[in-house]
């Protein structure tokens, strides 16, 4: 609890309706939308009932607002599903990370050297197939490239 205020899971928010529940079991209904970079923020509120409301002094000062991402769900339903397999984090981990260390080590691209997101969009694009090709050759040698070529 920040500040000695209800924290926001002790909020629930109810999907099917679109509003959140406080512990004080009042309605927090969506009332402002504000974008920040690419996600849209939902702020959840209800002046009224925090004006009467008799936990108060434990949740605010003035009047509670209760913050959503428009793709929260999304968020939680990964966070369920890594809670459910741990493990699944480390293997993701250790197939996905070699690959950016050995570009790093024998392409040595430490930064991009393009700006913008299309640009580096595409300078990672041809960084990744050239990553690509040279395991192909290490795996599969020339000789099989050039076999899969023709086929």
């Amino acid at each position: 609890m920040a500040k000695g205020f209800f924290s926001k899971e002790q909020f629930r928010y109810d999907p099917d309706k679109d509003i959140y529940l406080c512990p004080a079991d009042q309605v927090l209904s969506p009332r402002h939308f504000g974008k920040s970079r690419d996600n849209v923020k939902i702020d959840y509120v209800n002046r009224g009932a925090c004006k009467t409301c008799n936990l108060r002094e434990r949740c605010t000062r003035s009047f509670r607002r209760v913050s959503r991402l428009e793709n929260e769900a999304v968020l939680d339903r990964m966070a369920e599903r890594l809670a459910a397999r741990p493990d699944i984090l480390d293997r993701r981990r250790e197939s996905v990370e070699h690959p950016f260390g050995t570009i790093k080590q024998w392409i040595y691209q430490g930064a991009f050297l393009m700006r913008r997101p299309a640009n580096v969009r595409g300078e990672f694009s041809l960084t990744a197939l050239a990553y690509n090709i040279k395991r192909a050759i290490t795996l599969v040698g020339v000789a099989g490239m050039t076999a899969a070529a023709r086929a």
